[in-house]
């Protein structure tokens, strides 16, 4: 019996290509009082959910930056679901108190 056997190494760079993803921050994370999200293009719906899905806040702008007040919201996880013509993401964030 004859085993031949040969490795290859594959690598891959960023070609450049950047994603509505990649230019989308939010922070701080985990939250306390607010959280800013910047990197917003055009005219964008922004969304708080709760983890069971449920919308607990929602907003429109056409600012590239956009300020949401978290004091109010008790210590957990939520989803932050970001609309616009660039297509949909979905963030999650902490808030702690």
């Amino acid at each position: 019996c004859y085993v031949d056997s040969t490795m290859l190494q594959v690598t891959t760079d960023d070609v450049g290509i950047e994603t509505e993803e990649k230019q989308l921050l939010i922070y701080p994370n985990p939250a306390n009082t607010n959280f800013v999200i910047s990197g917003l293009t055009g005219e964008s719906k922004i969304e708080v959910l709760n983890m069971l899905g449920e919308r607990i806040y929602i907003t429109q702008t056409n600012d590239a930056q956009e300020s949401i007040s978290v004091s109010h919201l008790p210590t957990g996880t939520y989803f932050v679901k970001i609309t616009n013509d660039n297509g949909q993401i979905t963030k999650k964030i902490a808030v702690k108190h």
